[in-house]
């Protein structure tokens, strides 16, 4: 659940802080909800936050709804788009035909113009147009599943029973789920357990992290346990849904950053990474310097915007990354994960396996460590730690890194790095995201970010 305690003033959104305010937000769905008094909203929780500065606005709203008459209750998620004002009703006429499938309570779509909302109730997404299928344990068990059990194990194998339990949900780009099956071989008798996760996108974008995920699944450094991934399992083209096996684990987020496990545990990470970067796959995605340029411009003008009393640290900042830019050496070419952070460890004993692998790309090396430090940077001050604490915190992981690469990583040339993603992504998220307290951690990544560069500049 998110709490929102900064919310930003926008003129082009001016019913913004109005749907932040949970008690008000249960009113005008009541309204839509139950118009005889038979049900009424016991429970409204904020899941996800997207804004747009000037744009938009997309809410996510998890609501506990409770019959009058029986005392049953259901749980229904809304995705929502708050438009500028006198924009939402034409956007809800070009949805209304397209968003079909039933829910529990209510239409499937609804306008709230007292809030300028567009709501979807789930499964129901603008753009995850196989949702509904994914979510239904009919369709998965009699159509999708057969064939993809037939390849895998053999077409003896028959479906006993099903347990599906969404797992994360990102309106318009991604869901995930898990099912449980109980397989049955229809001459032997054996009964066999198989876990499975399916994920299905907005785009193409699965088909290419599947074969990508098969490529590293049966690359050498993986085969001999340099590192480990899911096993990917197949793609549903018309359905836009990747499938892979279960994993056991726990995230590595959830290992205090302090305990001596903590540090075991990122040493193999830290081979694990070097491992992934060492592995080459043919990716269609490519990420240069010139990009991470780009971003730094866009965010001068956005913390600007955000917090005015930072513009005079954050754009000499700025113009001083940019400017150091053009003195870094030619990174090393490495396969990137793009997505790197604790929460894509899994902790199964001595083992880590790397999980969400959909944004793997080609570029330099330096990118995914200066990533990876800011988010452990992000982390601790987000918990009230110490910044030291994860420098401490990482050494484990950057000699462990050091160690299994043929290149070398040199302390200025990853401050910039971090330094940087420091801005591009953690503050980004503290403005976009809107989550408690988040955009008052501006106040510290920013000097933060200055500390970084002021430590160890590159050499002319």
């Amino acid at each position: 659940m998110i709490a929102v305690t900064s919310i930003p003033h926008d003129p082009a959104l001016p019913t913004l802080p109005t749907a932040l305010d949970t008690a008000v937000v249960v009113q005008e769905f009541t309204r839509q909800l139950s118009e005889n008094g038979r049900f009424h909203i016991s429970a409204c929780q904020i899941d996800r936050i997207k804004y747009k500065p000037g744009q938009k606005c997309h809410l996510t709203y998890t609501f506990t709804i409770e019959d009058n008459e029986t005392g049953s209750q259901i749980q229904q998620t809304y995705s929502t788009i708050i438009y500028p004002a006198g924009h939402s009703e034409s956007h809800y006429q070009k949805y209304l035909a397209k968003t079909k499938t039933a829910v529990s309570l209510g239409t499937p779509l609804l306008h709230l113009p007292a809030l300028n909302m567009v709501a979807w109730a789930f499964p129901n997404d603008r753009k995850l147009h196989y949702l509904p299928h994914l979510m239904d344990a009919h369709y998965l068990r009699h159509h999708l599943l057969p064939p993809l059990i037939a390849a895998h194990l053999g077409p003896k194998w028959h479906i006993q029973n099903l347990h599906l339990t969404p797992i994360h949900y990102v309106p318009e780009h991604t869901c995930i789920i898990r099912l449980d099956l109980q397989l049955r071989h229809q001459q032997t008798g054996q009964y066999q357990p198989l876990s499975l996760y399916a994920k299905t996108y907005y785009n193409d974008d699965g088909a290419e992290a599947y074969q990508l995920m098969h490529a590293l699944w049966q690359s050498p450094l993986r085969r001999n346990g340099w590192f480990h991934i899911p096993r990917p399992i197949g793609y549903h083209t018309d359905h836009r849904i990747l499938w892979q096996e279960g994993v056991a684990g726990y995230p590595l987020i959830d290992v205090p950053m302090s305990s001596p496990q903590f540090g075991r545990l990122m040493a193999i990470a830290g081979k694990t990474v070097a491992a992934l970067h060492q592995t080459a796959v043919s990716c269609s995605r490519t990420i240069t310097h010139n990009a991470w340029q780009q971003k730094l411009v866009q965010m001068r003008d956005m913390i600007s915007a955000a917090r005015p009393l930072l513009a005079e640290l954050t754009t000499p900042l700025i113009d001083k990354l940019l400017a150091e830019s053009d003195r870094l050496p030619p990174p090393p070419q490495a396969t990137l994960h793009g997505d790197l952070h604790l929460k894509n460890f899994l902790v199964n004993g001595a083992c880590l396996t790397l999980i969400d692998l959909d944004s793997l790309h080609r570029g330099p090396a330096w990118f995914d460590l200066g990533s990876f430090v800011a988010g452990l940077l992000y982390r601790a001050l987000a918990d009230g730690l110490s910044p030291e604490t994860a420098v401490y915190a990482t050494a484990p992981f950057l000699q462990a890194y050091t160690a299994h690469t043929p290149w070398e990583t040199p302390l200025p040339i990853l401050n910039w790095h971090i330094a940087t993603a420091l801005i591009i992504e953690r503050a980004f998220r503290c403005i976009t995201r809107m989550k408690d307290g988040r955009l008052d951690l501006l106040d510290q990544l920013i000097p933060l970010s200055i500390q970084l560069y002021q430590m160890q500049r590159v050499a002319p």
